[in-house]
Parts: C-alpha cells; sequence; structure tokens
C-alpha cells in the first residue's frame, strides 16, 4: 500500500503545471496572475467558470501550487458532470425535466 501511495505522488508531481507554461502577454491576465497568488494565501474555495478551452484546469493547478498544501492532493471536481439527481430540479430546468425531483438528503 506505501508504495501505491508512493507512486501516486510521483504521478501527481509529474502532472503539476509549471507556471512558466501559462503564455500570456495582456495585463488582464498579469493581473489574475497577481490575484490569484493572493487568494492562494488563505484557505477558501474558488470555482472557476469559463468556456471549454479557455484555460480553467490549467488555471486551477496554477492556483494549487500557490497554496500551503500544495504537496497534498488536488481533486478536480467537473461540476457539469455531476447529475442533476443529486441535487434536485424543478420543472423545465433543463431538457428533459417534466416534472419537479427532490435531491438527495444528506
Amino acid at each position: 500500500m506505501a508504495k501505491i501511495i508512493e507512486l501516486d505522488k510521483e504521478i501527481e508531481a509529474k502532472q503539476r503545471i509549471n507556471t512558466s507554461q501559462i503564455v500570456f502577454r495582456s495585463q488582464e491576465m498579469q493581473n489574475l496572475m497577481e490575484k490569484v497568488k493572493k487568494v492562494a494565501a488563505f484557505p477558501t474555495s474558488v470555482l472557476i467558470t469559463g468556456d471549454s478551452g479557455t484555460g480553467k484546469e490549467v488555471l486551477a493547478n496554477y492556483i494549487h501550487q500557490y497554496i500551503p498544501q500544495k504537496d497534498a492532493p488536488f481533486i478536480k471536481v467537473n461540476c457539469a458532470a455531476i447529475p442533476a439527481e443529486l441535487f434536485g430540479y424543478a420543472e423545465g430546468a433543463f431538457t428533459g425535466a417534466q416534472k419537479r425531483r427532490e435531491g438527495w438528503s444528506f
């Protein structure tokens, strides 16, 4: 089991993104990168939104590099893949939602 954990950490370390791999020119991106470094100092959650292919996961990895727990596992959650049944939904909320449905109780 210890060997599996060791290999898992090694794979995760290799998958980490070096900040030099983020290439940008705009002042807006420079401002964003500075904000990322400031936000990473606080124990909080961050929700990154944007169109497909805009680099949300790259930015998330970048943020993770600056948090105090950067050596801890980084867990990515694709919120779009969470089934609607988990939280429930209202009639007409999306195509196929023909009646109201309660979510799970935790």
